[in-house]
């Protein structure tokens, strides 16, 4: 839900503000110093205990945790999935503000008002109301 409140943030409110309010300089400030919560955050939290010993070796770092995950049964093909999936969608939202100013002339404010905000805010409530039904 964070991560989607800040795709909000970032997205809709960052071009509805350009649009209206300040200038790009400004923005990019607004977002760094925002980015700061999560550095905070970071910076202040715990260390985990870690229970097994970390690897020695690049070796055990990297080479057995994939060798261990393409042994198991059919893993693979849901990899596979997990990544023509997402792919698509991964191209639409990279290309579709872009699309929607440049080819259709829709303004900052109503790209970042429509397309980002009420469409993230559908997201948002469909996945709770999917989360319900399951």
């Amino acid at each position: 839900m964070v991560y989607r409140i800040s795709m909000l943030v970032s997205g809709g409110l960052a071009l509805w503000l350009v649009d209206h309010f300040v200038t790009w300089q400004q923005l990019y400030l607004l977002m760094a110093s925002l980015m700061l919560i999560g550095v905070n955050a970071t910076l202040s939290a715990k260390e985990p205990l870690i229970k097994s010993p970390p690897p020695k070796t690049m070796y055990e770092a990297i080479y057995e945790p994939f060798v261990e995950f393409f042994s198991r049964n059919n893993d693979w093909i849901t990899l596979l999935l997990i990544i023509f999936y997402k792919m698509g969608d991964a191209f639409v939202m990279a290309l579709s503000t872009n699309f929607l100013l440049n080819k259709l002339g829709f303004s900052l404010a109503e790209v970042g008002t429509i397309n980002k905000t009420f469409g993230l805010f559908a997201t948002i409530l469909c996945a709770l109301y999917g989360g319900y039904i399951m």
